[in-house]
Formats: structure tokens, sequence, C-alpha cells
């Protein structure tokens, strides 16, 4: 029997970056940015030339200006009828290898923060060809399940769900349910979509798709990967109490504010204050 193998990749961006400090709202990290550009840089740039870009780069994990660092996919060895996926995984991703016959259905091999998967290709059934695709997320999809209601109000489709704490909500639509986009990226209920808008198709599909808040562990304001890049670095963890710059703001509120935790430029620094007299 001939086996034909092949292998995609493709970066799920499904998770709002909620516990992701960035005050320009560029969709990159602050601390990203500081770490590998010293301060705002493009997302969908290509800073060191790889094919890349610097978004994609952020939600891999790898250096976006180290052409050497990126990921091409994963790698398959064969082995018999053994199927090895390895891939380098970075620290606080989430990982899901997909599996297809048709380049259509999609369904999970393995999810998880794993870095490989290993098939066997002699059980009964097995498929004459099987094509794969590796997709990566800061944070693991919600296991909770929502039931998606519609509603038509006069030329109004009201869409209503139960969210659920630490939840983020992708309200998704498409024509002909393959090709899907986003009507909102963080959709609070309920959502009216509004049927009579110019260029509306003559028919719809919805779904919700269901992700958690990207991880902020110890609750400093910085996501769990954020606090890892950081201390990767630097060689110390972004605490509450490191004031580098000694202008009074610690470090952490620093990157909260926007501000650059090498420069004094807290707003109180320079200001004399006096103190009335006493009589």
């Amino acid at each position: 029997m001939k086996i034909i193998v092949c292998i995609t990749f493709a970066v799920l961006a499904a998770s709002a970056f909620s516990a992701v400090i960035d005050q320009n709202f560029n969709g990159l990290s602050d601390v990203y940015e500081f770490i590998y550009f010293g301060g705002p840089a493009n997302a969908f740039a290509d800073a060191d030339g790889d094919g890349v870009s610097n978004f994609d780069e952020m939600l891999w994990g790898t250096n976006p200006t180290n052409a050497t660092s990126k990921i091409t996919g994963p790698t398959a060895t064969l082995n018999g009828h053994t199927l090895q996926f390895t891939w380098p995984a970075a620290t606080n991703r989430f990982y899901e290898l997909q599996t297809t016959e048709d380049f259509v259905s999609w369904r999970t091999a393995a999810a998880g923060f794993i870095g490989s998967y290993v098939e066997s290709l002699a059980a009964p059934r097995t498929p004459t060809h099987k094509f794969y695709r590796l997709q990566v997320s800061l944070a693991a999809p919600a296991t909770q399940l929502t039931n998606l209601t519609a509603k038509l109000t006069g030329h109004d489709l009201v869409l209503t769900w139960s969210p659920a704490t630490s939840h983020l909500y992708a309200l998704q639509t498409s024509e002909d349910l393959q090709s899907w986009h986003n009507l909102a990226a963080n959709a609070l209920s309920p959502y009216v979509a509004h049927l009579d808008s110019p260029g509306a198709p003559p028919h719809q599909f919805y779904r919700l798709q269901i992700t958690r808040e990207v991880p902020d562990t110890n609750g400093n304001g910085l996501a769990d990967w954020e606090d890892a890049l950081y201390t990767q670095a630097l060689g110390h963890p972004l605490d509450a109490i490191t004031d580098t710059d000694d202008d009074g703001l610690p470090d952490a509120q620093e990157f909260q504010q926007g501000r650059n935790f090498l420069k004094k430029d807290h707003p109180a620094v320079g200001l004399l204050v006096f103190t009335p007299l006493e009589k």
C-alpha cells in the first residue's frame, strides 16, 4: 500500500491578547517589542527577511531579528509503519496537530503543550493518503460548550450565547461552510448582524470560536509567555518591586503604562512638591 504524507502548517491566532501588554495597539506585545526591537515595530513586517512576519514569529516563539530562527513546519520521520512528527515547542504555547484527507474536513490528531506526535499507519482502515497541519496559539482552546442561538428581529439577526469568565469569543461567518472570516474577534453577547446591509449575501452561516484568555499566573499584568521571555533575555523575572531606572515606578507598571523602564519617564519625576508652613 502506497502512503502519501503531505505536511503544511498554519498559525492560529484565535485568542485575543487581553492579558498581553500592547499599549500602542499594534498587535505586538510591548515586552516582545522591547526585547527584540527596543521599541515599537510593525507587526506585519519581516524584520529578518526569513519569510515570516514579526507577528507570526511572536506566536511561534522565534526570534524576529534572526533569519535562522523560524518554524518551517513539523519534521516527519517514517520508520516502518510508524510516523513521528516533531517540532521545536516554545514556552507557554499550545499546539494542535490536525489531519485531513480532502482539505475540507480537519480533525485534531493531538493537542496540548507538546512538541511531538506518533501515529501508526498500520491501523485498520488507514487511508491511502493523509495531510497534516500544525497550529499554534498563546492560549489553550476552551473546553466549555456554548449554545449559539439566533433570533430574527426585522432585518436584524440577534445572536446570543452564555459567556463564561476568562473565555474569549470570536464570532465567525461563512457562505460555503469552508471559508470562514471573523465578524468580531472578541464578540460580546448579544451580537446584532444587520442582514439588509449593502452587499449582504443571500445566505450565511455562523459559528462561535471559544478560547481561554492568555494566562497570567502571577497576576503581574504580563502573560506567562511574556514573563518567560523577559526572564530569558534579562536574566531575572519582572516583579512588582524592581525599579531599574529609579523613577519611583516599578518596571512591571512601566510596561503596563507603555513607559520605558530604562528611562526616568514617570510623570512625577522632576516635580516640586510644597507643603503649607505650620502656624
